[in-house]
């Protein structure tokens, strides 16, 4: 399809498959810690990330990435690893398994960094809701 703009033509131009293309780099570039700009600590663990990735997935690491520019390390305390490296996945691909046991902790941390989608999981379970409104996730710590 073409549209005159000033007498020249324009042609809108569709990648059909982008977003899926898109997941499956993602989700590469996670697997194999390519091109990383972050180190995400949680207790003697390590995850590396990219920052455009955390900002595009989450409010809160949005607005502290952008007042803490020089932002090289993010140390993350009072959630599990586990927890930890599942909402880093579910950013990176879309999907991530939990433990039962950890789905309030997931809750909770979906809450707190103000995560796209995650956050609908509690859905029509209020005793989820309220357990996962119980926790106490302190504030990570950006370090240059």
């Amino acid at each position: 399809m073409n549209k005159q703009d000033n007498g020249e033509s324009r042609f809108f131009i569709r990648w059909e498959t982008h977003s899926k293309c898109m997941t499956s780099v993602m989700c590469s570039l996670m697997e194999h810690q390519s091109l990383v700009d972050v180190a995400i600590c949680c207790g003697t663990n390590t995850i590396h990330a990219h920052k455009c990735v955390l900002a595009a997935n989450s409010q809160y690491f949005r607005e502290q990435l952008e007042k803490n520019l020089g932002t090289e390390q993010i140390i993350i305390t009072g959630l599990d690893f586990t927890i930890v490296k599942s909402i880093i996945e579910y950013m990176y691909c879309g999907v991530t398994q939990i433990l039962k046991k950890n789905l309030k902790y997931t809750i909770a941390a979906a809450k707190f960094f103000q995560l796209r989608g995650l956050q609908v999981l509690v859905g029509d379970q209020p005793d989820l809701r309220y357990e996962a409104d119980l926790i106490h996730i302190p504030p990570p710590v950006f370090l240059t």
